[in-house]
């Protein structure tokens, strides 16, 4: 069982402030980013939990952000930020300098509609949920469309709008969706 050490933070626009935190990694150093939905921002907190900088801001432009959800850290502390409403995927390096973006609106290969959770898998490419296309897309690390399961339904590898994915330490994805955890 965890014990609870410290929290920091309070409701606002400021610096270190939040309105509604959503994804949180933790980079080589131990410092953590967290992704705040309607501040349309990522922020970066030392271990102690003292802020350090803040990136984004609400637009469609490389490095802005429509509703900012999930993160992800790479080996090589870069950061991949699913921006919800502007169907894509961002890439920053750890000061939070935008480096490139994947995905657009749609249906196809490589394309989203509301991506949210996003994780790596044990080779190091990228898992994206399409929540609204029902849906898991993997990635390399270069946002280059590798493959996908899942489709609508109800059924085993089905999904309705799933949300979150994570993968444990023998290579198993977990995806939650609406009602379920497949």
């Amino acid at each position: 069982m965890g014990n609870f050490l410290d929290n920091f933070g309070s409701s606002g626009n400021g610096d270190g402030d939040f309105d509604h935190p959503n994804g949180v990694a933790v980079d080589s150093n131990r410092n953590f980013f967290v992704v705040d939905l309607f501040l349309h921002r990522v922020q970066k907190f030392d271990p102690s939990g003292n802020f350090l900088l803040k990136f984004g801001t609400n637009g469609s432009a490389n490095g802005e952000f429509s509703l900012p959800v999930g993160i992800v850290i790479d080996a090589s502390d870069n950061l991949y930020i699913t921006d919800a409403g502007n169907d894509r995927v961002q890439k920053f390096d750890n000061n939070g300098n935008f480096i490139s973006l994947f995905g657009v609106p749609g249906t196809g290969n490589g394309e989203f509609g509301q991506p949210l959770g996003i994780a790596l898998d044990p080779s190091g490419n990228i898992l994206v949920v399409d929540s609204i296309n029902d849906r898991v897309q993997l990635f390399d690390l270069d946002g280059n469309y590798l493959d996908q399961f899942g489709t609508s339904g109800a059924g085993l590898g089905e999904f309705t709008n799933p949300q979150g994915v994570a993968v444990d330490d023998f290579g198993n994805i977990i995806v939650t969706g609406s009602d379920v955890l497949t």
